[in-house]
């Protein structure tokens, strides 16, 4: 049995941490997680799903702001191996050295995407896969060598919470078998081709703004990339809206003639809210006003806050 501590703060991190703890291979010591969080409009104090799951299960929690917080207590848990997904926060060499090795499921295909955000930058690039990479930690951000990797389809219209379930799935799939190999030693791993790095860095708001002057694919994709959370978001009549869902017309050349400034909210109708691009439209389906709720756009029909208004660039 392997003496482990897990780290993970996201949903995809409780998924893991579950499918650690329903099996006979590993005793989990004790999780890091994130503190809790103030969430929503009456800004309360919100745990995650990874220490709910803690909770729930009877599992030593640890929330720190800086990890010399809790060294000396993990230091006395004696553990073997520290396995991490999603945590959110680079962890310090120093704490890594109590571990006899430091294993990480990172959400791409490296040495493509390091950093905290890989599965929107896929997404919002275009790429047609992704996929997890089973990896040993070091001090240098998610370049450590691979052990195994495994990878899904991007289909046209995934958006970020659906490949976060498609990975889920696959990094609870690794643990039952390759985790344990790597662990037993019995899977090496390989180091990355440094001239293939890319990066993928933690998201600020104000990366979460849609440009408007790109294309009708580069903005669905950058839609999809960050719905539903946290969302991408424009300015109308001086309000933030969230764009949670997006479409592609079937045709577009008649909407590349129209003599319209980008960002043109030019058609509502049943198909959704049509938005004028630099090279046709783009059918947005949900939309979300700050403080309110998720509307699906067809019921905007005629409704004269939204129609010939136009988005900031």
């Amino acid at each position: 049995m392997f003496n482990i501590i897990f780290c993970g703060t996201l949903d995809i991190s409780r998924d893991i941490l579950k499918t650690l703890f329903e099996n006979k291979h590993y005793n989990i010591l004790g999780v890091i997680t994130q503190t809790d969080k103030e969430q929503g409009r009456g800004q309360k104090i919100s745990q995650n799903s990874v220490k709910k799951f803690c909770i729930e299960n009877n599992i030593k929690c640890f929330q720190p702001t800086k990890m010399k917080e809790i060294y000396d207590e993990v230091l006395n848990l004696k553990p073997d191996f520290l396995i991490t997904c999603a945590y959110g926060k680079i962890l310090p060499e120093s704490f890594l050295n109590i571990f006899k090795n430091s294993i990480n499921f990172h959400a791409s295909l490296l040495p493509k995407y390091r950093g905290g955000s890989p599965v929107q930058k896929a997404i919002a690039n275009g790429e047609k896969e992704t996929g997890i990479s089973l990896m040993k930690m070091i001090k240098q951000m998610d370049a450590g060598e691979v052990y195994f990797q495994k990878s899904i389809l991007i289909e046209l219209h995934d958006n970020a919470q659906d490949i976060f379930a498609k990975l889920s799935k696959i990094s609870c799939d690794i643990v039952g078998k390759e985790l344990i190999q790597v662990l037993n030693g019995e899977l090496k791993g390989k180091p990355q081709d440094e001239s293939k790095v890319t990066f993928a860095y933690n998201l600020k708001n104000e990366d979460e703004k849609i440009d408007w002057n790109k294309t009708s694919l580069e903005i669905h994709n950058f839609i999809r990339s960050l719905a539903i959370k946290p969302g991408a978001f424009s300015i109308l009549n001086n309000a933030r809206i969230k764009i949670l869902a997006s479409d592609l017309p079937s045709e577009q050349q008649s909407f590349k003639k129209l003599d319209l400034k980008v960002g043109t909210i030019f058609d509502i109708n049943k198909l959704g809210m049509f938005v004028k691009t630099i090279d046709g439209a783009i059918i947005i389906k949900l939309i979300q006003k700050e403080s309110k709720n998720i509307t699906e756009t067809k019921a905007l029909k005629n409704n004269p806050q939204f129609l010939n208004k136009i988005f900031n660039v």
